[in-house]
């Protein structure tokens, strides 16, 4: 009789254990669905270019703003890796700061980097990029930001040639002063010699 009590009780702690279990189950189920929702609606946003990238630097998950930037359907880029559509010219640093992630060195990096788009055509982004590491340490996938800052890249420049054509400017016309100063200094005794000339010309010929 005491087994069989002792039995029913621990037959019921483990009943009661299960169901909270189940319940437990149940609540971090909804809100992983919930977070997958928030998540995925933070990355079809259209602001910005999102993608999940692989630790061989293959495209995993790109949104319809990255695919617009690069010019590319989605389906393009996940048989591409993002190394082959990077500038060569910032191709090396892009990928020494990521070889630092991948050697634990780093969690998330910022820089600014050029992409070409699928038309040949040069995308100046900001680009942020943040690794999720399995439990051994070991990088599982990267989530990248990809900002277009085309425009504003195109603003300095025609800020900077303005500048610079001004600049230019400006020392032309200091320079056609200076030589205005000089012209004036020298023509000054030269217009006294050339008198005294022309005067003695003037008494030769009398004579």
């Amino acid at each position: 009789i005491e087994d069989i009590t002792a039995n029913k009780k621990n037959e019921e702690k483990i009943r009661n254990y299960q169901i909270h279990l189940e319940d437990e189950i149940a609540r971090r189920t909804l809100e992983l669905k919930n977070s997958l929702l928030r998540f995925k609606s933070y990355f079809e946003l259209p602001l910005i270019g999102v993608a999940i990238t692989s630790p061989e630097k293959g495209w995993i998950e790109v949104n319809q703003k990255l695919c617009d930037l690069l010019g590319y359907k989605q389906e393009e880029l996940f048989n591409t890796t993002w190394d082959q559509l990077t500038h060569p010219d910032d191709l090396d640093a892009d990928i020494a700061i990521f070889d630092r992630v991948l050697l634990g060195e780093l969690d998330a990096y910022s820089i600014n980097k050029r992409f070409i788009r699928k038309d040949k055509i040069v995308v100046y982004t900001e680009l942020s990029v943040r690794c999720v590491r399995k439990s051994n340490g070991k990088v599982d996938y990267f989530v990248a930001l990809i900002n277009d800052i085309s425009e504003r890249i195109e603003a300095e420049k025609k800020v900077q040639e303005t500048q610079e054509r001004l600049i230019h400017s400006e020392k032309l016309s200091s320079l056609g002063k200076f030589a205005g100063t000089v012209a004036h200094e020298f023509n000054n005794p030269l217009f006294g010699v050339i008198n005294l000339i022309y005067q003695m010309e003037e008494g030769l010929t009398s004579e």
